[in-house]
């Protein structure tokens, strides 16, 4: 009997393999370090801090076109002086009559009170919804430059030095113009120890505070 001579197959190499993972391991590694390098002037985000509810009185500030206006709310009780609160919706009707269209003027805002009854349709029902917001509106030419904000004197700055910061914190309305005056006026606010927040605002002729309780509440950060 013929020994049969069996042929064994020529064991595979693996030195192909390995020269192609070393060169894509190279080819990623050059892309990494130019991505590197050409970011290297790149913005960074910063994350914000959390918002959070506090028990301090807001100080309403606007930022728009490089300038700051005092938002004051003293305003809303100059509108509502010597106003007894309706008790009931069927007295809202004739309590809100006489206050709606009711105005008052500081420094820097106007204040207007819209109050009476919203009619609203729903399906074959017709309802009516209370309505009593104030809308502040921004006067022309008035406002301080943000650049101004922490010199001495400024009227930012004596509003600062005029409150507590345990007690209060300022809170900004910025309008898409208003982002560097934000920035501006909330740092000197920090500096000095108050909590600051914000709020993203598209009207400068309608800042709204509803007098019903629904809204959203001013928070800080």
């Amino acid at each position: 009997m013929k020994n049969v001579r069996r042929r064994t197959a020529p064991g595979q190499s693996m030195v192909p393999l390995a020269d192609m993972l070393t060169n894509t391991l190279g080819i990623v590694i050059f892309v990494m370090i130019f991505t590197v390098l050409a970011a290297g002037g790149a913005t960074v985000l910063k994350r914000l801090p959390m918002e959070h509810r506090t028990a301090a009185r807001p100080l309403h500030f606007a930022c728009t076109a490089g300038r700051l206006y005092h938002v004051d709310t003293t305003l809303i009780d100059k509108l509502l002086e010597g106003v007894a609160p309706a008790r009931s919706i069927t007295e809202f009707e004739a309590w809100s009559r006489p206050l709606d269209g009711r105005t008052a003027s500081g420094r820097d805002v106007s204040a207007t009170l819209r109050a009476g009854l919203e009619q609203l349709k729903s399906g074959r029902l017709n309802l009516s919804r209370a309505r009593a917001v104030v809308e502040f509106r921004l006067l022309e030419g008035a406002g301080e430059p943000a650049a101004a904000a922490a010199t001495p004197g400024s009227r930012f700055s004596t509003a600062l030095a005029a409150h507590d910061s345990s007690k209060t914190f300022i809170h900004f309305f910025v309008m898409p113009d208003g982002i560097e005056a934000f920035q501006q006026a909330r740092g000197v606010a920090v500096q000095r120890g108050y909590q600051t927040g914000w709020i993203p605002h598209t009207n400068p002729a309608g800042i709204g505070f509803t007098l019903l309780g629904s809204g959203r509440l001013p928070t800080a950060q």
